[in-house]
């Protein structure tokens, strides 16, 4: 049993964060879902989705169930059968439940092979992912993570970041918000552009910036880890004070720049710029296919990190 139960008012929200990781985990992809619809509106048994090209068609349903109460695979079945009231494809249809598990579930499951027929030729796998499995919530962004369980603050902490001792959460998030704004902006963003993407290329300076960073934060953690603290100079020695809010932020910035080296070749010169000569990391001319996905992929992690960055480092839910 997870030591941290949801409130329902909070529930949909810890979802989208949930389904992010469990895409991620499945597909390698960084998406970013949404809410479908509001209450009160027919939502054809869909609560979430995404606009990622990729994985467009994995849609989820939230179901909050109180300590007493149980899902059953009757209800489960009732949100199925309103997918085909749903306008787009889907292909994978994750219930997300507080509900202890249930043997009706299993045996129906079993029954239907994981499969549903929306029509005839296109089945869509089905899936129940119980709360109770989650042993490590720490996919949630900390800041939210402290306000969706504001009676688990110490847990929270230890479980982050076990060596941090130099103060509560609240002063690690205050830290974030003051040190990593020295290190990057939200300006050094824009390297990322969709324009410039399509175009197939990114500023190696403003990238190298990216790269400094993921390598202090991985200072930062050998730190903590141990390591000499003497050795590591004062700004990541200051980063280390906000790894247990950064954390999010830091794996996706390791994880953007591990996806931009995976498509890159290196950085080459511009020829025909006349006033100033600029650096590239260019994509690997390996057919349209190849360019898309790069494109995909790199844009997918940006977008991702861009909201991590306005909703932890600004401390604003929006851009």
């Amino acid at each position: 049993m997870s030591a941290l139960q949801p409130k329902e008012g909070d529930w949909e929200e810890i979802c989208r964060y949930w389904m992010s990781v469990l895409v991620t985990k499945a597909a390698a992809r960084s998406a970013t879902f949404e809410y479908y619809g509001r209450k009160g509106q027919r939502q054809h048994g869909v609560d979430l989705f995404t606009s990622d090209p990729e994985v467009h068609s994995v849609v989820a349903q939230c179901k909050f169930k109180g300590r007493s109460t149980v899902l059953t695979w009757t209800e489960v079945v009732d949100e199925l059968e309103k997918t085909h009231g749903y306008p787009g494809e889907i292909d994978h249809y994750v219930v997300l439940t507080t509900s202890p598990r249930d043997r009706t579930i299993a045996d129906g499951l079993i029954a239907c092979e994981r499969t549903y027929l929306r029509s005839p030729d296109r089945p869509m796998r089905v899936w129940v992912k119980y709360w109770d499995d989650v042993v490590d919530p720490s996919f949630i962004p900390q800041a939210r993570l402290a306000e969706f369980f504001p009676e688990a603050t110490k847990l929270v902490r230890l479980m982050t970041t076990p060596s941090f001792d130099s103060g509560d959460f609240t002063k690690a998030v205050e830290q974030m918000q003051h040190v990593i704004p020295q290190w990057i902006d939200s300006r050094d963003l824009d390297c990322f552009s969709e324009n410039e993407l399509r175009e197939g290329f990114i500023l190696d300076e403003a990238f190298s910036r990216w790269r400094r960073l993921d390598f202090a934060f991985d200072s930062a953690r050998q730190a903590l880890a141990g390591a000499e603290f003497e050795l590591f100079d004062s700004d990541v020695r200051a980063l280390t004070k906000t790894l247990p809010a950064s954390r999010e932020f830091a794996d996706q910035v390791h994880r953007l720049c591990g996806v931009v080296l995976q498509y890159g070749i290196g950085a080459s010169r511009v020829i025909g710029v006349p006033a100033r000569t600029v650096e590239v990391m260019q994509f690997d001319d390996k057919g349209e296919a190849f360019q898309n996905r790069a494109f995909l992929d790199i844009l997918s992690c940006a977008n991702r990190l861009k909201q991590i960055y306005v909703e932890q480092v600004l401390g604003t839910r929006r851009w």
